[in-house]
């Protein structure tokens, strides 16, 4: 009976031992379910939620000039600095993501991808706090409105866990305009808080040629803005002189602590097509200072260069000019040609043969023949019969008597020739003027009609 009784209470005592095993058992299950619960979505969005409502987590965000109360609009192209910052009084646990933002008519980029972290004491708590930033340049005159951007981020919470949650920051609004009526809205200019040029010219060899080449690289550095916004540099202008080949533009976009840069560097090799002077013209880059609020313009320097002839390159460039003094050339020698066959068979003009005369001083022959022009053209036997004037009358008499020489005879000849022009003019006019004069009716119709009866007899 003892021993049956022993028995028992051996069996009831491990009993009792299962049982308590099996409760401790179901108590450490019941807590991994509440903790898996914890980690469900559903309890951290309610964490998140309870943490923001207990001001735990903080959102916001601002425009890079909402602090300093100015009411003007951005310019077009201007970069605006979106900031958005989250803070809380525990710490950050994982990685925060902004959404992306999407605007028409602005680029949107976030450009520096590390957040600036710092922390600060508010109402006796240590507070940390993540700052980004958000880079917008609109294209476009009009009014912008940033919606409602979102932003998720993971804390710690009491009892070693971590929370992640979404929140959104408000919306933002600003406007854009035209900084200034000697821009246009074409975007063939920059808006940069500062923009400077820097240019190399290099060449093929140091005494050009036709067929050499010169390459011409411009660098454009500009700071708050983007390198897609910097205008073209160095135009394509087509030239008979040279032949361009512009090589691909190189953008670069930087940032380094909160500084933003942005450089464009362009570069044209030239092979060279024609001699002589070449120039390559002066660029001038417009753009608005968003420090001084003012138009300026950047100039970068053009440049002139020898380039020696090749016959060919000396051919193709003044091939008009040869044509057209060829031309002339041939045609002198042509008409040359001509004056010699037709003088062989007949007498020279008599200012050429007075001229070849004087040259052989046969100064008998040229007095000769300027006898005969004189009596030709006024009828008069006497040089003195010409003029009463002293000079032409010592003139006649030097001709005559005096000492032969090729001024006299020339100056002679010249006075007879102009003699003889103002004849021949003369003739000519009252030649156009008789058909006039049969329209007028005569003054004394009697002595006309008797001048008539005389001619008859």
């Amino acid at each position: 009976m003892n021993s049956y009784t022993a028995v028992q209470n051996v069996a009831s005592n491990w009993r009792i031992a299962v049982r308590a095993v099996v409760i401790i058992l179901a108590v450490m299950m019941s807590g991994l379910f509440s903790l898996s619960a914890l980690a469900s979505p559903n309890s951290a969005a309610m964490d998140i939620s309870q943490l923001e409502k207990r001001g735990l987590v903080e959102v916001k965000a601002w425009l890079d000039r909402s602090q300093t109360n100015k009411t003007e609009p951005y310019a077009i192209n201007q970069q605006i600095i979106m900031y958005i910052e989250v803070a809380t009084p525990r710490w950050f646990t994982g990685g925060t993501l902004i959404s992306n933002i999407d605007l028409p008519n602005v680029i949107v980029k976030q450009r520096n991808k590390l957040a600036t972290n710092y922390t600060e004491r508010k109402n006796g708590q240590t507070w940390s706090r993540q700052r980004w930033e958000v880079t917008l340049y609109p294209q476009q005159s009009g009014a912008y409105i940033i919606p409602a951007t979102g932003v998720e981020l993971q804390v710690s919470v009491p009892g070693g866990l971590n929370v992640r949650g979404r929140f959104y920051t408000p919306p933002l609004s600003f406007s854009v305009a035209l900084p200034s009526g000697r821009l246009n809205s074409d975007g063939d200019w920059a808006a940069a808080s500062e923009l400077k040029a820097e240019q190399v010219w290099d060449s093929s060899n140091e005494e050009l040629a036709v067929g050499d080449v010169i390459t011409r690289t411009v660098q454009v550095k500009g700071k708050d803005t983007l390198s897609v916004l910097i205008p073209l540099l160095i135009p394509e202008d087509p030239s008979s002189e040279y032949q361009a080949y512009p090589q691909p533009h190189r953008l670069k976009d930087t940032q380094e602590r909160g500084n933003y840069s942005s450089s464009r560097q362009e570069q044209v090799m030239y092979v060279l097509q024609a001699g002589g002077d070449v120039h390559f013209p002066d660029l001038n880059i417009q753009w608005w200072n968003t420090q001084t609020q003012q138009v300026e313009t950047l100039q970068v320097a053009g440049k002139t260069f020898t380039v020696r002839h090749t016959f060919q390159s000396l051919v193709n460039t003044y091939w008009q000019q040869l044509m057209f003094w060829g031309g002339i050339g041939l045609g002198v020698v042509l008409l040359i040609g001509v004056l010699t066959r037709y003088y062989r068979t007949h007498p020279f003009p008599a200012l050429i043969d007075y001229g070849m005369a004087l040259n052989r001083r046969q100064w008998t022959k040229a007095k000769t023949m300027a006898y005969n022009k004189f009596r030709n053209e006024t009828g008069l036997l006497e040089l003195g019969g010409r003029s009463t004037a002293a000079q032409w009358q010592q003139l006649s008499i030097e001709f005559q008597l005096g000492q032969p020489s090729r001024r006299l005879f020339w100056q002679v000849w010249r006075i007879m020739l102009y003699t003889g022009l103002s004849l021949n003019l003369k003739k000519q006019c009252l030649r156009l003027l008789h058909p006039l004069q049969l329209l007028v009716p005569a003054a004394l119709p009697q002595l006309k009609s008797a001048k008539a009866n005389k001619k008859r007899h």
